[in-house]
């Protein structure tokens, strides 16, 4: 049946004719609309390229300067901000002052600070500012003061001090929001954008201690261990990485700075020999995130050619190693076809620790700031290989996929869809219609359809709170995992089913309202 179409006035009066529980429901189901509207613009926002791709991102990725200034008396700093939002970039430097004599003492020039340097935290007298709109006045108090500074480099700046490692591990048999403690970027920076999606380690547990004590042990590239400090750029090719925390056997994106000489770039090459077409190379590659060579390995898939190599050679090919040609061939493209060949000489990079680490990570006033070290554990374990191509990431719970989210509220939202066959105000008038319902429905349903509703209202909203709850205990130790999209979805349409499931169930029982 056809509702009359009513005008705004109608459609208050309505209103202001239900009593405080309707029209609490009302609200609610309003809001609940909202909330998904605005998450189906983030989601399309995120499609279409909100977050940058993981070549930008190792781009934009710079270490963090920690600089100490002491100052006795009423010394200044010497320095011109301008605020924007959670940091605060430096426009001068005054000569003269505290931080031009401290660039002065800089062995490198690299480590003096700069104008567009952004001061990303400021602590004094033991406490820590990350806002950069209060950042000038703490810097005016007395005593000393220390600036966290997002550097502003080139790349062939930055390779001169610091030595950048980036590279992709496939962690085996781990999760990795269970195999470290993980927390927003203290040792680097790449803008707030991605500094909000992105994480870093702070604690290595001790199933990853395992695993990159096995990596050591067995001579695999430095990229394969993911140690404190390391900048975790994408997870499965996404660099929203607080999305793929709990994917099993991750691939892993990382960058790593330390000081130049801690670890050297070997070159070595090989001659492989195929048996025939249907001797599989066994050997899992993927394009190299920055192209500084066609491909890194993977994984090595037992029984395959390179395997066979890696038993009688002292030179094997192991995870972790870059690619630079084939045969010659140093496109991607082109890489893979001359991997199908009989005959293949290879060229590879493989970074190895010189020595042993440095107990802090620089000499001097100027050092990357540093974080817990890990636990030592007694055993090392071995990853088990898998038979199969790259590791295929499983598919999500339903309830935590956006296409779930996005689908249910395309759903909600599709009466409200124009037909094509309607004119502007016909439409209009089929909205009014569609809201009269809305605030008049609990009147209108006959007692016997509230009574039918009531009971699977009243359980889905107990399944959607303790859905609610499961998520919010889960993230208690975990903040950088919080999220605050769907779990408003969650609430609101907990308490719209609690509401009207109440409501039908007591008018089915005859209990006035």
């Amino acid at each position: 049946m056809a509702l009359p179409a009513m005008d705004a006035k109608e459609i208050i009066e309505h209103f202001n004719r239900l009593d405080n529980e309707e029209k609490v429901m009302v609200l609610g189901a309003v809001v609940c609309a909202t909330v998904l509207v605005v998450y189906i613009a983030r989601s399309l926002g995120s499609i279409c390229g909100g977050l940058p791709s993981e070549e930008d991102a190792l781009k934009q990725a710079m270490p963090v300067l920690s600089v100490h200034l002491s100052r006795f008396g009423n010394e200044k700093l010497g320095l011109c901000l301008r605020s924007e939002g959670s940091y605060a970039t430096i426009t001068g430097i005054g000569d003269g002052d505290l931080v031009d004599n401290w660039n002065q003492i800089q062995t490198y020039p690299e480590q003096q600070l700069r104008n567009g340097d952004r001061i990303i935290a400021v602590t004094s007298g033991g406490k820590t500012c990350r806002d950069g709109r209060l950042m000038a006045a703490r810097l005016k108090e007395n005593g000393d003061v220390t600036l966290t500074v997002a550097v502003s480099r080139t790349l062939e700046e930055v390779e001169r001090y610091w030595q950048r490692m980036t590279g992709m591990v496939t962690l085996q048999d781990l999760v990795l929001e269970e195999a470290a403690e993980l927390g927003p970027p203290e040792v680097s920076s790449a803008g707030p954008a991605l500094d909000k999606v992105a994480l870093e380690v702070l604690q290595v547990g001790p199933r990853l201690f395992e695993w990159n004590q096995n990596c050591l042990s067995k001579g695999l590239c430095c990229t394969q261990r993911l140690e404190v400090g390391d900048r975790v750029i994408s997870i499965g090719g996404s660099t929203n990485v607080r999305k793929g925390l709990r994917l099993p056997s991750p691939t892993v994106t990382l960058v790593r700075w330390q000081p130049v000489g801690t670890s050297c770039c070997k070159n070595f090459e090989v001659q492989i020999e195929r048996m025939g077409p249907e001797d599989r190379m066994g050997m899992v590659i993927c394009p190299h995130p920055l192209a500084l060579g066609p491909a890194i390995v993977l994984q090595i898939v037992p029984d395959g050619a390179v395997a066979r190599w890696n038993a009688s050679s002292y030179t094997p090919i192991l995870p972790g190693d870059c690619i630079v040609s084939v045969n010659g061939m140093t496109a991607y493209s082109k890489l893979q076809k001359e991997l199908t060949s009989t005959s293949l000489h290879l060229s590879l990079q493989r970074w190895e620790l010189v020595g042993s680490m440095p107990t802090a990570p620089f000499p001097g006033p100027t050092n990357l700031i540093g974080g817990p070290q890990p636990k030592q554990s007694a055993s090392a374990v071995q990853p088990s290989p898998k038979e199969a191509a790259a590791p295929a990431q499983p598919r999500r719970p339903c309830l935590r996929q956006p296409l779930f989210w996005l689908l249910l509220g395309v759903l909600l939202l599709l009466p409200s869809v124009p037909s094509l066959a309607l004119t502007p105000s016909e439409w209009w008038g089929e909205q009014k219609a569609t809201l009269r319902m809305l605030v008049t429905i609990p009147s209108t349903l006959p007692i016997d359809s509230q009574g039918a509703l009531a009971l699977p209202l009243l359980v889905l909203g107990w399944l959607l709170l303790m859905f609610f709850m499961w998520c919010e205990v889960s993230m208690l130790n975990s903040r950088h995992k919080k999220t605050l999209v769907p779990q408003p979805v969650v609430a609101f349409l907990s308490s719209t089913c609690f509401g009207y499931g109440w409501l039908f169930l007591g008018n089915w029982a005859g209990v006035p309202s």
